[in-house]
């Protein structure tokens, strides 16, 4: 992990919010030509990220058991500023990486806060953020128990959650913006069918038909019935067609 937290720059934090903010459009995009393709591809991200997650996070730095006495920072902000920091007598410099390892934290949930939301037919952020929240408190209850050399903070799960509330909203906006459902009604291409004229029905069928698209917005008939329905059954070929059609005011 602190492998990871040493990598932190203004420019590599930069670059991985940049990349995470626009595969949500480009996912978007090639959503509407194959609608299919994006939650296969995010489910397979999504569990190669979350076996990252689960490695960065529970590979123990020391044997199981050799942690001697288990300890939890129940209070937030404690672990970055609080009196457990003044007590261990933590330079800046010290502090300054602890701040980096709870950014790296928050970075780490980004990629899994977006992928849910992309791997899911019908997303939905809060459904995200509280996955990323149990994901979290599983991490740090397994740290707790392995008590391998890792500390059980509260500031984790907030940082956690964090991250993956933002890379929630990171794929959420575009897909609310540029789903058909968020378009003006006024916008969206309606198309009525409306029967005009059926004729010379026999028993073999319906030899003749004419159907007339009324696009949404344009002059309809003065007579705009609710529904229009004809049931037509020939008793010597023992066929039968339904022809239905509602008519928008």
């Amino acid at each position: 992990m602190w492998e990871i937290v040493l990598c932190l720059t203004p420019l590599t934090v930069a670059g991985f919010l940049l990349l995470c903010a626009v595969l949500p459009w480009a996912a978007v995009a090639l959503q509407a030509r194959a609608r299919d393709v994006v939650p296969v591809l995010s489910r397979a991200f999504l569990m190669l990220c979350l076996l990252v997650v689960l490695a960065a996070t529970l590979i123990p730095d020391q044997s199981l058991g050799s942690g001697g006495q288990r300890y939890v920072i129940w209070m937030p902000g404690e672990g970055l500023w609080g009196d457990h920091m003044s007590t261990l007598g933590m330079s800046d410099t010290e502090r300054g990486m602890i701040v980096r390892l709870q950014l790296a934290n928050a970075l780490m949930f980004v990629p899994l806060g977006l992928l849910l939301v992309l791997a899911s037919r019908q997303p939905r952020l809060g459904r995200a953020a509280l996955t990323c929240l149990a994901l979290s408190l599983l991490i740090e209850a397994a740290q707790y128990a392995m008590n391998a050399g890792r500390t059980v903070d509260i500031d984790d799960v907030l940082f956690n959650t964090l991250g993956g509330i933002l890379g929630g909203l990171l794929a959420y906006l575009p897909h609310r913006m540029l789903s058909p459902a968020s378009q003006p009604r006024h916008a969206q291409d309606h198309t009525v069918v409306a029967p005009e004229e059926v004729r010379d029905i026999t028993a073999d069928g319906v030899r003749g038909s004419r159907l007339v698209h009324v696009q949404a917005g344009h002059d309809a008939p003065s007579e705009q019935p609710a529904a229009i329905a004809a049931h037509i059954r020939a008793p010597d070929s023992g066929w039968s067609a339904t022809i239905a059609s509602c008519v928008h005011s």
